[in-house]
């Protein structure tokens, strides 16, 4: 959520769309169905102005592939400047991707990375985004897609794996998710077994 939010204030997006994986692809799966998942989102962005939740990825019975979901945002919005934003750990992982190659073909990339941070390891990823990378926002509203601008953000100590921890041991959320997904989860007893 505070990327999402820092994101739109910084580079004045009109909205930002928060899309849950239906069947995750680079991960074991979800411990939560993807209605759960949704349902979470749905409590988190309540209240929040320009962020919504986009469930397309939840429509299907398989994977939502990124290139897919932004293909069909770019077929939604025709010539209007598109964003994935997206953490420095997937850049890194890029390549396991879907035609990842063809990402930028739809969208820019706004890569959040952790103030502090070191530069990309130097492998076909990191030369791929080198020659795509801008160094100003407003570039982005000049063209649809094609650029990729490094964000550095301050760190924020918040992990799933250690959300979901603190629910197996009955600890409370304060501070990691919000008061309405903390009632959620706590409803719906999940994570509670400890996986």
């Amino acid at each position: 959520m505070r990327f999402a939010e820092e994101a739109r204030r910084r580079l004045g997006l009109d909205a930002v769309a928060l899309v849950p994986a239906g069947v995750p692809v680079h991960r074991p799966p979800a411990r939560a169905t993807g209605d759960q998942r949704r349902a979470m989102l749905d409590a988190a962005v309540r209240g929040r102005s320009g962020i919504r939740v986009d469930g397309r990825e939840l429509a299907g019975d398989g994977p939502g592939w990124t290139i897919d979901t932004l293909a069909s945002f770019r077929a939604e919005s025709g010539e209007r400047p598109l964003c994935l934003l997206l953490g420095a750990d997937q850049l890194e992982v890029l390549d396991t991707w879907r035609r990842w190659r063809e990402l930028t073909d739809y969208a820019h990339l706004v890569v959040a990375r952790r103030t502090g941070a070191g530069p990309p390891r130097g492998d076909e990823v990191s030369r791929w985004a080198e020659a795509r990378r801008c160094e100003d926002a407003a570039h982005l509203r000049t063209r649809p897609a094609g650029s990729i601008l490094v964000m550095d953000l301050p760190a924020v100590d918040i992990s799933s794996t250690a959300v979901r921890a603190r629910c197996a041991s009955g600890e409370d959320l304060d501070g990691l998710v919000p008061e309405a997904v903390a009632q959620y989860i706590r409803q719906e007893k999940l994570y509670s077994d400890g996986a």
